[in-house]
């Protein structure tokens, strides 16, 4: 609804979260053909920004770095060229199928199909597995779509926050999602202690631009609408707005 004009009587409100909520596209680094960095390359190559920001209306915002306090993400642009390099340099064949998953009453689900489209265009076939409740959380965490597209929302701004995105040595993924990418370069911030390296958001940073593991596709805002001569919606930086729920008798 974010999409259509706001109808009279009504103003629409667009707050921006603390920490910031990302609409993140997770390319699996533990289930083929995404364990090679060639198809991963190849995906990010496909992905058109500004159609991603137009589906999502009101929703996104501007953003320069991801991880905060690094210079501007060195997204990947849309290049049918560089698709083609990088299928010939990871011997993907002349097309590849994966699959991805994402929450279906979501954000996501407003891009989802302009993702697939643009992919199709070049030779990628990208087969939707839209999920809800239970099912959604099971295969975000586990199973073996090659993708998912989910936004999210750190639970802290320190860099303890990575763990979200890295493997831990044993057990299950950390966070809202599973990448399947391990890798040891963030422990010292994970987990610190007195002999902890000084925090360098741009090296981190230029380490998920390189692995292209986790592309940041938008930086999502709560967004809503309410009536003009209503009440002023409370507003929690994390949780959003502070809607009432109305009184269920028994």
């Amino acid at each position: 609804l974010l999409t259509e004009p706001v109808p009279s009587g009504y103003r629409s409100i667009a707050q921006d979260p603390r920490p910031a909520r990302w609409l993140l596209l997770v390319m699996r680094a533990d289930v083929p053909p995404t364990t090679r960095l060639a198809a991963r390359h190849a995906l990010g190559h496909g992905v058109n920004r500004a159609e991603v920001a137009r589906a999502l209306s009101r929703e996104a915002a501007e953003f320069g770095a991801w991880i905060e306090g690094a210079t501007t993400f060195d997204f990947p642009r849309l290049d049918p060229q560089a698709i083609e390099s990088w299928r010939e340099r990871g011997k993907l064949g002349r097309s590849f199928h994966v699959v991805m998953t994402y929450d279906d009453n979501g954000p996501a689900a407003e891009v989802a199909r302009a993702l697939q489209g643009e992919w199709s265009a070049h030779a990628i076939y990208v087969e939707l597995n839209p999920l809800v409740g239970a099912k959604r959380q099971a295969q975000m965490l586990g199973g073996q779509n090659q993708l998912a597209l989910v936004d999210v929302q750190d639970l802290t701004t320190t860099p303890s926050a990575l763990a979200a995105y890295v493997m831990p040595l044993r057990g299950p993924a950390v966070g809202a999602v599973r990448t399947g990418w391990r890798t040891r370069e963030f422990d010292p911030w994970m987990a610190p202690s007195r002999r902890t390296p000084a925090w360098d958001p741009a090296n981190v940073q230029r380490r998920f631009e390189d692995d292209r593991v986790v592309l940041p596709l938008a930086r999502l805002r709560w967004s809503w609408v309410e009536r003009a001569d209503g009440p002023i919606t409370p507003f929690h930086p994390h949780f959003g707005p502070e809607c009432p729920s109305p009184s269920v008798p028994r």
